[in-house]
């Protein structure tokens, strides 16, 4: 019979593999204010990721008309576009430019009239036009910023291993594809309400205990996972779609964060909202799709070795348990 610690020491084995940082939201963002007629500062706000630009001039090509009028690693940059400004033209970041970010590049636009646009940069939409009276223009720009948000979402979900792991156990937790879709669609409904009242500023909690109960929430859940099925059933098992809204308001709190950290268009914060949220939704239906039939083989090998239906458990809930202390390290 393989005993638990054997389990427990197996679990430990598989986390040092796959490594126990949680993922860090990290964009890199630009943000463009007209300052005077005419007068645009050029801020960058580098990320980790973005190690390796080098000044703020030369990574970003500008119209021909533009002149540069100061340029400091200290302070934004100041370009002068005369009479013609910015609206109607293209801005462009360059291939070496993007290869150094190694992940895409958020612009934001703040106009003296209060206007504002915004796009998300890439390998494969290096460039973006600025709106310009036509509304044309005004359209093709919407288009690709929610474009741009459902992208940075999906890259969230996908590169954020502690939603993922809270949704593994969820899917672990549950059998039945009734349960399992009422389960899913309550952790959805809880995190994207929590995501709207905390961008709309109705609900603001510091973000270091909102992600030290992220990680606890896993390590609360990977618990549930180790217990023995012919107990008496708890509340999670009775009731997982009600345990899985309750936390999801904690996660949705967690994609507030992010998405402040990368910021919204004044003018169009419902719209970035809610096509970051729903790149949240497609890249976690996208790990449910992946997850399922490797969870279902992992029943059918467990159930003729039943102490190995611990290991996921003590596997996500030893990484939960270090993102916690880390967390909690940061915050004391």
């Amino acid at each position: 019979m393989i005993r638990r610690p054997f389990v427990f020491a197996v679990a430990l084995l598989l986390c040092s593999a796959v490594g126990a940082q949680a993922h860090s939201f990290d964009p890199i963002v630009l943000d463009i204010r007209e300052s005077a007629a005419g007068i645009f500062d050029l801020r960058w706000q580098l990320a980790l990721a973005g190690e390796g630009f080098e000044s703020a001039n030369a990574s970003i090509e500008l119209p021909p008309h533009c002149q540069t009028l100061a340029l400091d690693q200290e302070r934004p940059a100041r370009i002068d576009c005369g009479e013609r400004g910015l609206r109607g033209q293209t801005l462009r970041l360059p291939a070496p430019a993007l290869a150094l970010a190694r992940t895409d590049v958020l612009l934001r636009m703040r106009f003296r009239d209060g206007e504002s646009a915004g796009a998300v940069l890439s390998r494969s939409t290096p460039s973006f036009v600025v709106p310009g009276v036509a509304l044309a223009d005004g359209a093709r720009s919407t288009l690709l910023l929610a474009g741009g948000y459902v992208r940075l979402g999906i890259d969230h979900i996908l590169g954020g291993p502690d939603h993922l792991l809270f949704v593994l156990g969820l899917i672990l937790l549950v059998a039945g594809w009734r349960r399992l879709l009422a389960t899913l669609t309550a952790f959805t409904l809880a995190h994207s309400l929590t995501l709207a009242l905390a961008i709309f500023d109705v609900v603001r909690v510091p973000a270091g205990p909102v992600e030290a109960s992220i990680a606890l929430s896993i390590v609360l859940l990977a618990a549930e996972l180790t217990h023995d099925p012919t107990a008496p059933s708890t509340l999670a098992r009775r009731a997982p779609w009600s345990i899985a809204f309750v936390f999801g308001l904690l996660h949705g709190l967690g994609f507030a964060g992010a998405l402040r950290e990368v910021g919204l268009p004044a003018t169009q914060i419902p719209l970035a909202l809610v096509s970051f949220n729903l790149g949240v939704e497609i890249g976690q239906l996208c790990f449910v799709a992946a997850a399922l039939l490797p969870v279902l083989a992992w029943r059918r090998l467990s159930t003729k070795r039943p102490a190995l239906a611990l290991l996921p458990a003590y596997a996500i809930g030893s990484v939960a348990v270090v993102w916690v202390l880390q967390r909690l390290a940061v915050i004391f």
